[in-house]
């Protein structure tokens, strides 16, 4: 789903940091959603480079 690298403005992102980008902002996108909120119990964590890396 992503590429190992992506390169942006001749600077090189690495995967992690796309990962990480995609899933704040699909975090930012349902926090930001009252009703999503309201009607479901979904959990978000707030998630760092290194807690992914755990994972």
């Amino acid at each position: 789903m992503f590429p190992c690298y992506r390169v942006v403005d001749r600077q090189t992102v690495k995967r992690m940091s796309l990962i990480m980008n995609g899933y704040n902002k699909i975090r930012g996108t349902i926090h930001s959603n009252a009703i999503v909120m309201r009607e479901t119990n979904i959990q978000l964590p707030f998630l760092n480079q290194r807690t992914l890396q755990a994972w």
